[in-house]
C-alpha cells in the first residue's frame, strides 16, 4: 500500500509541472504537427486521444478542471473533426488546419486578455478565501501564459505569411515542414518548459517563504500574507511584533536599528524585535529574537503592555516585553557588541530629536514610570534596611 502511495506521489511530482496554461493547448499542437507526417484521420485520432488523456490525467493529478485554452483547443478540434469527416474529407490540408488553428486561438486569447478585468473581479467574489485565492493564483497565471502564447502564435503567422509571399524557388516540403509544424512545436515546447521552470521557481519561493498574519486591534488572526508581499504592497496590513527592552541595572542598552527596517531605519532602539509568524507564538517570537543577536533563547523576559502603532505607511500591534539583567557576569555572556548602555539622563535629552525610533519615544516614558520606577523603589527599600 506505501509502495502504491510513494509510486503516485512521484508519478504526480514527475507529471504536476506539464499541467501548465501552455500545456493545455498541446493535443490541438499535436494534430498540427502530425498532420504533416501521417494521413489526417490518423492526426486527428491521435489528437483527440492525447486531448481526453490529457483531461482524465488533470483531474486525476491536479483535482481540478483544465482551463479555457484546454475548452477552446477542444472546441477547435471537434470543429476540424466534423468538418473533416463531413465536407472536406479529400481538401482539408495541413496548411489549413495550422493557420486556422492558431488564427482560432489569437482570437480566442485576445477575446480573453480582454475580459482580464471581468475574470479577476469574477474570482473575487468567491465567498470561499481559499477558493478566492486559489482563482486569483490561477487566472493570473493564464493571462500571463495566454499572451506569451498569443505574441508567439502572431510571430508565426507572420513568419508563415514571408513565407508564402517568397518565390516558388524558396519552397519545399521539407521549409513546409520546418516553417509550419516545426516551428510551431519549438515555440510551444519552450513556452511549456519557460512555464513549468518559472512554476517550480515559484512554488520553492512559496515553500521558503515567510507568512505574516493579518489581524485586528485585539491580536485575532483574520487573515495570512507573505512577508515580501507585505512589504512591498500599497496596503497597509496590520502585523503583530514582539519588542523587547533590554534594562541592565536601570540602564537601557540601545543600538542603532539596520538600515533596511522598513520602520525608523538607523534610528536608535532596542537590539531585540521581530515579526510574530503566521501559526507562531509570541513565545517562539521572543525566543527568535533574542536568539537572533545574542544565541540565547531562555533570557527572563516579562510582559508589559500592547499598543497599536500606526504611521502613514505601516501598522504595527506592538507587545512589549522587558529582559532586566543585574548580572554582570549574564550580561557579558550575550555578547552584544552593536550598541551601548544608555543612562535615564542621557535618553532624556535626546527625546525629540529625532535620535530614537518612535516605537521607543512612546515606549520610553512608561517604562520609565513603572519598571523603572518600580526598580528604584525596591532598591530603596534594600538599602533602608
Amino acid at each position: 500500500m506505501f509502495l502504491v502511495d510513494d509510486l503516485i506521489m512521484n508519478l504526480k511530482r514527475v507529471i504536476e509541472p506539464l499541467f501548465n496554461s501552455a500545456g493545455e493547448i498541446f493535443p490541438l499542437v499535436l494534430l498540427i504537427v502530425t498532420s504533416f507526417f501521417v494521413p489526417s484521420g490518423i492526426a486527428f485520432a491521435v489528437s483527440i486521444t492525447s486531448y481526453f488523456l490529457y483531461l482524465l490525467l488533470t483531474l486525476v493529478v491536479t483535482k481540478h478542471v483544465p482551463s479555457f485554452m484546454f475548452v477552446i483547443s477542444g472546441i477547435i478540434l471537434i470543429a476540424f473533426f466534423v468538418v473533416f469527416t463531413v465536407t472536406l474529407f479529400d481538401s482539408l490540408y495541413p496548411e489549413h488546419i495550422a493557420i486556422v488553428s492558431e488564427v482560432a486561438l489569437i482570437a480566442s486569447f485576445s477575446i480573453s486578455l480582454a475580459l482580464k478585468d471581468f475574470f479577476i473581479e469574477k474570482s473575487k467574489k468567491k465567498t470561499n478565501k481559499d477558493k478566492r485565492m486559489f482563482f486569483m493564483v490561477r487566472i493570473r497565471e493564464i493571462l500571463l501564459i495566454t499572451r506569451i502564447l498569443r505574441d508567439i502564435l502572431t510571430i508565426h503567422l507572420i513568419i508563415i505569411l514571408i513565407y508564402k509571399i517568397l518565390p516558388d524557388q524558396f519552397h519545399s516540403t521539407t521549409m513546409d515542414k520546418i516553417i509550419f509544424p516545426g516551428l510551431l512545436f519549438t515555440f510551444i515546447f519552450f513556452v511549456m518548459v519557460f512555464d513549468t521552470i518559472r512554476v517550480s521557481i515559484m512554488k520553492k519561493k512559496i515553500n521558503s517563504e515567510d507568512w505574516l498574519p493579518i489581524v485586528n486591534e485585539t491580536g485575532g488572526v483574520i487573515g495570512k500574507v507573505a512577508l515580501s508581499v507585505s512589504l512591498t504592497s500599497q496596503k497597509s496590513y496590520l502585523h503583530p511584533i514582539v519588542r523587547i527592552a533590554l534594562i541592565y541595572k536601570g540602564l537601557f542598552y540601545l543600538c542603532q536599528r539596520p538600515e533596511h527596517y522598513n520602520i525608523n531605519p538607523e534610528k536608535i532602539d532596542y537590539p531585540f524585535e521581530k515579526f510574530v509568524f503566521y501559526n507562531h507564538s509570541l513565545d517562539e517570537a521572543i525566543g527568535n529574537a533574542l536568539e537572533k543577536e545574542t544565541e540565547k533563547k531562555d533570557l527572563p523576559v516579562k510582559f508589559v503592555f500592547r499598543y497599536l502603532f500606526s504611521n502613514s505607511t505601516i501598522n504595527r500591534l506592538v507587545y512589549l516585553y522587558t529582559c532586566k539583567i543585574n548580572d554582570e557576569k549574564t550580561m557579558n555572556e550575550l555578547n552584544l557588541t552593536k550598541g551601548k548602555l544608555w543612562t535615564e539622563k542621557q535618553i532624556e535629552e535626546n527625546l525629540g530629536k529625532g535620535v530614537f525610533s518612535e516605537c521607543f519615544e512612546k515606549e520610553y516614558e512608561i517604562l520609565k514610570n513603572t519598571v523603572l520606577m518600580a526598580e528604584k523603589i525596591l532598591k530603596n527599600n534594600i538599602s533602608s534596611n
